[in-house]
């Protein structure tokens, strides 16, 4: 008989070529209950489901408006000529020499050219795939060297006498924003990966040893990308830097549209702190700078994007809006150890850093739990908790509705969830997450007249799951682990907390968070005529009650 994990693996198989088949996972998943939580395979596993989902979108399988492929490739005919390619093929190749159809690759180093040459030949030899070792200039790029028949490539491909391929890795999120970056302030391949390094967190010394040069060197560097780009600090440098890399997170994430992009219309800038360690916090700030400081806390897969109007609506109301990415989401660093008490740790600091004495800390879903441990970190600093449909800690709610038990019987085997998340990272796209909202409507009136009536809604989500995923799902894997693992009481916390749900919540029962803080809440709304929806539908109003007086402890 076949082992979890082996069924699990091939259900991931079936979902990269068809999201809508999610609900076999249920099947094959055993409850926690059963106690036959696998913790082994995951590393294989997740290799196996990202490999299986890029070869679905080059096949063209599954929804036909699927992000593209990430992977670059290059299918060559028996004479070496250029027989088809695609974009990010095209990208890869800039750094290497020229790639033009029906033309033999033209390479810009010779060693290059021989390299591959030796490659192909041992390809049409009989050797399925090899890996290749290519120098840019800049460092090296390595590549896969196979037959055609070994790679997920153009249909067409055989037909066309094409023999072999070569297939890229992804290009990395930032690549094409540091070569744009390079080029237009005139930076060379050394001052790149200085500002690159200093960009992601990591300290002058840091840098000195990861690249095995003096302190001073670096030194000498960074005065040289001050100069060229015309800044006279590292944290403008840093600051900068980050808010290009958000621009161009929004530009280049998968399945992102004219209809997402205005998700982002008016977004602030993504700014960012160095935390002790050397890691990157990032976060956007809405509303009036000198206005009540509120901290907002965002839900699972999610990041420091707000609702269109945010901005506006929080300036009118006199507040001024944190809203931070968790570690590994958005262009927060990952946490080693990932935990609600360390993210409590990284949230303070962030309050520190920005001199917030006294501040409000709201969280929707699962930013509800990791508002009270803020709380409590706080200790007097805090004012008042607002926990809106909040989630808490621990294995999800029984019920009906297919994402929630979906989700509950991944945790009884934590270690599919990256891999599960990697696949809606790579298969992200406006239609998937339309589908996907109605799975979370699917027990709820409210929730799906909302969602019919609110176009905005899709677009909006689509891009703020994007932006949560744009680093890759290990952010999000480790914090559904965090839920699983962390302690089933609330921490200690002196202000007041105000609680507000949907009356038709199937996903997140309103009576689940209040079981989870006890007698403690000074004010509880249960908001009829809507269910797991409700933080979208009455966001406004939940900013108006953030800016009223909190009520007594």
């Amino acid at each position: 008989m076949a082992s979890d994990s082996e069924l699990v693996i091939e259900a991931l198989g079936r979902i990269a070529a068809d999201p809508a088949s999610w609900d076999a996972l249920l099947d094959l998943l055993p409850d926690e209950d059963a106690g036959t939580t696998t913790s082994g395979g995951g590393e294989a596993a997740i290799a196996w489901a990202h490999s299986a989902a890029l070869a679905q979108h080059r096949r063209g399988e599954g929804d036909p408006q699927a992000a593209p492929p990430e992977a670059g490739w290059i299918v060559l005919s028996d004479r070496d000529r250029v027989v088809s390619f695609n974009s990010q093929a095209a990208v890869a190749f800039e750094t290497l020499g020229d790639l033009e159809l029906d033309r033999p690759l033209a390479w810009t180093r010779e060693a290059n050219a021989v390299i591959v040459s030796a490659a192909l030949r041992r390809v049409r030899a009989g050797e399925r795939q090899l890996i290749v070792r290519l120098e840019t200039g800049g460092g090296p790029r390595f590549a896969f060297a196979g037959a055609v028949g070994s790679f997920p490539l153009a249909s067409d491909a055989e037909a066309a006498g094409a023999l072999a391929g070569l297939v890229f890795p992804a290009v990395d999120e930032n690549s094409r924003l540091w070569g744009v970056v390079r080029d237009s302030f005139g930076l060379t391949e050394a001052e790149v990966r200085v500002a690159r390094l200093l960009r992601d967190g990591l300290s002058m010394q840091q840098i000195a040893e990861r690249l095995d040069v003096s302190a001073r060197t670096v030194r000498n560097q960074l005065q040289s990308v001050f100069a060229k780009l015309g800044v006279q600090r590292q944290s403008d440098l840093v600051r900068a830097l980050t808010e290009l890399a958000g621009v161009n997170r929004a530009m280049d994430s998968p399945g992102l549209g004219a209809a997402t992009a205005g998700a982002f219309a008016d977004a602030p800038p993504v700014l960012s702190v160095t935390l002790a360690d050397g890691r990157t916090l990032a976060y956007r700030e809405y509303g009036a700078s000198a206005g009540r400081p509120v901290l907002i806390l965002h839900g699972t897969p999610g990041s420091s994007l707000l609702p269109s109007g945010a901005d506006a609506r929080a300036r009118a109301l006199g507040l001024r809006l944190i809203a931070p990415d968790r570690p590994g989401f958005g262009l927060s660093s990952p946490a080693p150890g990932y935990s609600f008490p360390g993210v409590a740790a990284d949230m303070v600091a962030l309050a520190d850093e920005l001199g917030l004495e006294r501040l409000a800390v709201g969280g929707a879903h699962s930013g509800a739990a990791f508002a009270l441990h803020v709380a409590a970190r706080l200790g007097a600093r805090a004012t008042l908790v607002m926990a809106s449909s909040g989630r808490a800690p621990g294995s999800p709610p029984r019920d009906r509705n297919p994402l929630a038990r979906m989700r509950r019987r991944m945790e009884a085997q934590p270690w599919i969830a990256e891999a599960l998340f990697g696949i809606v990272r790579l298969r992200h796209t406006p239609q998937l997450t339309r589908r996907l909202l109605g799975k979370a409507a699917a027990h709820s009136a409210g929730d799906a007249a909302f969602l019919a009536a609110s176009p905005w809604v899709v677009d909006y989500v689509h891009a703020y799951a994007a932006e949560a995923l744009a680093q890759g799902s290990r952010g999000a894997a480790a914090e559904m682990q965090a839920f699983r693992t962390a302690p089933a009481d609330a921490p200690a916390f002196a202000c007041p907390l105000i609680l507000w749900s949907g009356a038709e919540d199937a996903i997140i029962p309103a009576r689940s968070f209040g079981d989870y803080v006890g007698a403690r809440p000074a004010e509880v709304r249960v908001i009829e005529d809507i269910g797991h929806f409700m933080p979208m539908k009455h966001w406004f109003e939940i900013l108006q009650r953030l800016a009223a007086p909190p009520p007594p402890p």
